[in-house]
């Protein structure tokens, strides 16, 4: 196939120029069925090419920023187009959470040089980026619930892979909108009955279908709410559970969801074994179609592990170094528990 002559972004190129002069024309009766026509193009093209992209930035803070307000502003004619303005949130909200992980690490590397403006500054700038990327992420959260119902303890339909996958990583970014406020200092005010709604609502996916991740909510759950956690349950034997499933998968989404659990809970050897977990996955056995899924999870794993490499070496993780850390021989991941 000729990639660049199918392409989907080639593709758009005449529907926005035939829309623009449509719009500019005043023709305002087109308007619905302008966003309508748009909506439904990205809804069956934009997304899942999106989705197998390998390039990071150019999605988030491309396409994630960049067709956002323009989608978004076809809700004042017609219905909301949820299903793509869920995306484009989540996407946008990635792209302001990596911007408040380089500043963290700016603060980091200011404090272990003594420079208190430069690390005051930086904690600042930080916790802004974050309450943005709070702001976004509730956002595609509520598109979320817009499209498939609230949860409310009732399984939405979702006979397609497509609505699976996207419930699955709706009820990630619930969890992420929290964790993103709680780094602002609260500055949004994200409803704190998302995390147990979202462990309710991940029983209606199929833990192994998807490489263990609604698993990993459930756990992520329990390290963000005293008391969730049944007693029956232990939280580090099911993030265990979900690594051996994301292993067999080539999918890192719940080694994402298991640093976070780890940091929430203040556990750094266990954060370690997430790290080190990740980098055993290794290399791109994503399904093409979930390419990107999996590297923004990588991603999130490699921010935590620049956090420990920063802390105690001044500079982020060496190329080649996911999975060590300073001062140590390169150390094999705990796997108890996974066989």
């Amino acid at each position: 196939m000729d990639m660049v002559s199918h392409s989907p972004v080639r593709q758009l190129g005449p529907v926005l120029l035939a829309a623009a002069a449509l719009l500019l024309g005043g023709c305002a009766p087109v308007y619905s069925t302008t966003g309508t026509l748009l909506a439904d193009y990205a809804e069956d093209n934009v997304v899942p090419h999106v989705q197998s992209t390998r390039d990071t930035d150019m999605a988030t803070c491309g396409t994630g920023t960049g067709m956002n307000q323009f989608l978004a502003s076809f809700g004042r004619v017609m219905h909301t187009p949820d299903y793509v303005m869920f995306y484009t949130d989540l996407l946008a909200g990635y792209c302001a959470a990596f911007r408040a992980a380089d500043e963290n690490l700016r603060y980091l590397r200011a404090s272990n040089a003594g420079d208190v403006n430069e690390a005051a500054d930086a904690r600042i700038a930080e916790k802004r980026w974050h309450a943005i990327a709070a702001e976004r992420r509730y956002s595609a959260f509520r598109h979320l619930t817009s499209a498939y119902g609230p949860l409310d303890g009732d399984c939405p339909d979702l006979d397609a892979e497509a609505d699976q996958m996207t419930y699955l990583i709706g009820l990630v970014v619930g969890l992420q909108a929290m964790q993103s406020d709680a780094r602002s200092g609260l500055q949004v005010g994200i409803p704190r009955d998302i995390a147990p709604r979202a462990a309710d609502a991940s029983r209606c996916l199929d833990n192994e279908r998807w490489w263990g991740a609604p698993g990993a909510v459930r756990a992520t759950v329990w390290t963000l709410v005293p008391g969730s956690r049944p007693d029956d349950r232990d939280i580090w034997a099911t993030y265990r559970r979900s690594v051996r499933l994301a292993d067999d998968a080539g999918m890192r989404l719940a080694l994402a969801l298991y640093v976070n659990g780890a940091d929430n809970a203040g556990n750094t050897p266990e954060l370690k074994n997430a790290v080190r977990h990740t980098a055993r996955i290794g290399g791109d056995r994503a399904p093409e179609r979930y390419v990107l899924v999996d590297r923004l999870a990588t991603m999130e794993v490699r921010h935590f592990s620049d956090q420990l490499w920063t802390r105690e070496s001044g500079k982020r993780t060496p190329v080649g170094a996911l999975g060590r850390f300073p001062g140590e021989t390169p150390a094999q991941p705990d796997t108890e528990g996974l066989l």
